[in-house]
């Protein structure tokens, strides 16, 4: 509960620094807020994205959602009917750089998490 605490402040900093003058697309940032509380609870990491709406997990979590727009059905219909073909040909629904940098924060919070209390 700290986690969603801790990044709502930073929501509402970034509201309050708005021109109020301006309407504001409130996707926006409640996806930097999501994509914030994510990344500290799920892997232990701070993203920045209020300060930094550039930052690497940021970039990383839209490259996924990129993966998602055109021809991902497509690629998810290859990958169940006809499996072969999908390995023969790599297709892959998620962008691999992103997969494989997620993948390696999952590594790197489980190595810490077992270092820290000597369980696995």
């Amino acid at each position: 509960m700290e986690v969603v605490i801790l990044y709502v402040d930073n929501l509402i900093r970034f509201l309050q620094n708005r021109d109020m003058e301006q309407e504001i697309e409130i996707n926006e940032p409640m996806i930097r807020y999501s994509i914030d509380v994510i990344s500290s609870a799920a892997f232990g990491v701070d993203s920045k994205n209020f300060e930094d709406k550039d930052s690497g997990f940021a970039k990383m979590v839209h490259r996924i959602q990129e993966g998602f727009r055109g021809g991902a059905v497509y690629k998810l219909i290859i990958m169940i009917l006809f499996p072969w073909i999908a390995q023969f040909l790599r297709i892959s629904v998620f962008d691999r750089v992103a997969t494989q940098f997620l993948v390696g924060l999952i590594e790197k919070s489980i190595q810490f998490r077992e270092a820290a209390t000597g369980e696995k």
